[in-house]
């Protein structure tokens, strides 16, 4: 009579753990589709973020640069070793934001069908991505800034 017991309290007890273990399995793949879907939201705004400071550098590098040789030839050093070094900069920069947008346009790709790892790849890929365009954002920025400091000073 015992073993009988030991045996349906058995049963009962496999059946439990058979049924945790799905449940678990059920509820892992649920939280795992919301954690996709954050990260797809986070890496939609990362990338939106990020075209628009494209679109800002593509009008910023064109404008800072005309204004430097604008200063330049102002005061006197349109032909400088300055200028050479403005051309310079302004040539490996616009390289880099080349590069950045190619790899802007291949982290949009396949958003909603990428995995949980991929996903968090490209959030980190396009982070990278941000930073190194926010630096050569700042850089011309600030060239604009010096350049005003400098025509109001001329003026003056």
């Amino acid at each position: 009579m015992l073993e009988i017991f030991s045996l349906i309290f058995g049963f009962i007890g496999a059946s439990a753990g058979i049924a945790g273990a799905w449940v678990s399995f059920v509820n892992q793949k649920k939280v795992q589709k919301i954690k996709s879907l954050d990260l797809r939201i986070a890496l939609r705004r990362e990338l939106n973020l990020v075209g628009s400071r494209l679109d800002e550098a593509d009008i910023l590098l064109p404008n800072a640069h005309k204004s430097r040789l604008r200063v330049l030839s102002m005061t006197g050093m349109l032909r400088s070793g300055k200028s050479v070094v403005i051309q310079k900069m302004l040539k490996e920069d616009t390289n880099s934001i080349k590069l950045i947008r190619e790899n802007y346009y291949r982290t949009e790709k396949n958003i909603n069908t990428d995995s949980y790892a991929s996903l968090e790849e490209k959030l980190c890929a396009v982070d990278k991505i941000r930073i190194e365009l926010d630096m050569i954002i700042s850089r011309y920025r600030e060239l604009l800034k010096e350049d005003q400091d400098t025509k109001n000073n001329h003026r003056a």
